[in-house]
């Protein structure tokens, strides 16, 4: 689907941007303290969500799009050259400068508006040594007219235990759900 391709199009671009991320990745909303746990050995990090979709609509042409509400999540740690702190800000602003005109390279997508940063540490975090940020910014996007296209639905689910999953091992898959 579109919105999905585009979350992972974004982490792709900003990871090419900003090649010195130890971590980034598409997150699955809200970032939570608990999340932290996951992430601390690899900072400097980035995660990109889609926090919600506040309006749909269509165009003068009848064409449907979505604004879309996403954020980049910024987790930083203390090193020696830097704080926390100042890493975080660091990414902020190039982040914040990125997003300026951005689309992604996709014919289909607006430019970002509405873009704010907010510092999100809290005493919830419990750790000093690290520094959260969000920066969230709206898009919007034009839409797919059917649900019945290729692609959107699957066909079959289909099961496999590891270590014999993927290319290599399709004969290994149990299909559980037909006709979906």
């Amino acid at each position: 689907m579109i919105i999905t391709n585009l979350l992972q199009t974004i982490v792709d671009n900003l990871h090419s941007v900003m090649p010195d991320l130890q971590d980034c990745k598409t997150h699955k909303g809200r970032f939570v303290a608990a999340d932290l746990k996951n992430l601390s050995a690899r900072t400097p990090a980035i995660r990109v969500a889609l926090l919600g979709i506040p309006k749909t609509d269509s165009d003068g042409a009848g064409r449907p799009y979505a604004t879309l509400k996403l954020v980049a999540y910024i987790i930083t740690a203390n090193t020696r050259e830097l704080s926390s702190e100042v890493a975080a800000i660091n990414l902020v602003e190039a982040l914040t400068v990125h997003l300026h005109d951005q689309n992604w390279g996709q014919i289909n997508l607006g430019i970002p508006t509405n873009t704010h940063a907010q510092n999100l540490f809290s005493s919830s975090i419990g750790n000093t040594r690290v520094a959260l940020w969000g920066v969230s910014w709206e898009q919007d996007i034009y839409l797919q007219s059917s649900v019945d296209e290729e692609g959107v639905l699957p066909q079959a689910v289909y099961l496999g235990i590891d270590p014999e999953i993927g290319s290599g091992h399709e004969d290994d898959y149990d299909e559980v759900v037909t006709d979906v």
